[in-house]
């Protein structure tokens, strides 16, 4: 199974976080002032909370198990098997209704 290169998503994360903060900074917004704003500190921590609180109790094992089968039943490349599948009878279809066109 090819692996994920999580690298270049990561570096374009990176890339349009610096972007948006200059871009920012540029129209004279001051992030540290707004970031250092007693309800925004108070927002942050009730959104980290409640995430990690959701990802504990509803996310993690179902994404485990989910995962788990998924690798087990090679969901993956029986999918692909299918479409690549799907698309070479799709392209013998057109060149048989081609051919036939052509020769009418």
């Amino acid at each position: 199974m090819k692996k994920i290169n999580l690298k270049k998503g990561i570096i374009g994360v990176f890339v349009i976080i610096i972007s948006a903060v200059a871009l920012l900074t540029y129209l004279g917004i001051d992030i540290r002032g707004i970031a250092e704003k007693p309800e925004v500190k108070k927002g942050i921590v009730y959104a980290t909370e409640n995430s990690q609180i959701i990802w504990d109790k509803y996310l993690k094992n179902n994404f485990a198990t989910a995962t788990k089968y998924i690798s087990e039943n090679k969901l993956v490349e029986k999918s692909i098997a299918l479409a690549v599948d799907s698309v070479q009878k799709i392209i013998s279809v057109g060149k048989t209704i081609k051919s036939t066109v052509s020769s009418d």
